[in-house]
């Protein structure tokens, strides 16, 4: 309910860390509610906005069973996103095998950049910040956010100037700037001069 973009359920399974089988069998309760694709590289959309509305409804939290705390959701949400971009394999210096750091983006082939960057990737990619900013979390040294940056903020730069969002990655550090917990670590400062440094 709370993607910023929809996703298939083969992505759905890897951002939740789920099993496709679990995905699934959810969802095939909800077909009054969700176009569920046959094709599982198809995105499950919602079939109306009045659902969502209807289930994050903080007014009536008390009388609906399947209120949805989005604050809490977003934290979720965030937290899955990091910790897929953190996995193994994931992201990593030259993910497309270019071997040459020159390359345009128009030279690469979309099928090369959708093996190396998923569509679960990509999402987590461009709105794990912003999952952040809506759970209203501060950034603390040693937190998760701070793992990610100091571990691997110049392949999550790559990943978004792979997928054409370097002038997003722009303003998801401004966003994450604001988001510092005071006498935190100069970490996202980094991020910002490499940001800087790359245009």
């Amino acid at each position: 309910m709370l993607l910023t973009d929809p996703l298939p359920v083969s992505s759905l399974a890897r951002l939740l860390s789920r099993s496709q089988i679990d995905v699934d069998s959810k969802l095939r309760q909800l077909h009054s509610v969700l176009n569920i694709p046959t094709d599982s590289d198809a995105a499950v959309k919602l079939l109306h906005l009045s659902f969502r509305d209807f289930l994050t409804d903080h007014e009536n939290r008390e009388a609906n069973p399947f209120w949805v705390d989005e604050r809490e959701t977003h934290a979720r949400l965030a937290d899955r996103c990091l910790e897929l971009l953190l996995s193994e394999g994931v992201l990593e210096r030259d993910m497309c095998g270019l071997r040459w750091p020159r390359t345009l983006r128009s030279e690469i082939s979309p099928h090369a950049i959708s093996a190396a960057l998923p569509p679960d990737v990509q999402y987590a990619c461009r709105y794990w910040a912003y999952h952040w900013k809506e759970s209203t979390r501060k950034i603390q040294d040693g937190d998760l956010v701070n793992q990610f940056l100091a571990s691997h903020i110049l392949y999550w730069l790559e990943a978004l100037g792979t997928i054409g969002r370097t002038q997003e990655s722009i303003s998801i550090v401004d966003d994450l700037l604001g988001l510092l917990q005071v006498g935190v670590s100069v970490i996202l400062l980094l991020a910002e001069t490499c940001l800087l440094t790359c245009l």
